[in-house]
């Protein structure tokens, strides 16, 4: 039974992701995110890049849902922290 609970939450700390929304604005940003969540595959908020010379994305090729948005913009077109998290989550109809 033990070894049971030891091996869940092994599984369970390999997939830790981010409880809220990310906000990527340098290459530093994408680099730390990726050694902070090396194999995390949902993003439970909104993914945001915006800034220039961001030119690694490699830490996010685990991502396979984002349950919110993903926005993408050049820091003239960047919209504020609150603009950006205040969007409503996109849901597929059924």
């Amino acid at each position: 039974m033990l070894m049971g609970f030891g091996l869940l939450l092994n599984i369970s700390l390999l997939a830790q992701c981010p409880t809220g929304d990310v906000l990527i604005t340098s290459q530093t940003d994408a680099d730390n995110y990726a050694s902070t969540f090396p194999n995390c595959d949902t993003l439970p908020g909104d993914l945001v890049f915006s800034g220039i010379n961001i030119d690694d994305l490699s830490g996010f090729a685990h991502v396979e849902v984002i349950q919110a948005i993903c926005i993408i913009t050049t820091p003239s077109q960047a919209p504020t922290t609150s603009q950006a998290f205040s969007r409503s989550p996109i849901s597929a109809a059924t």
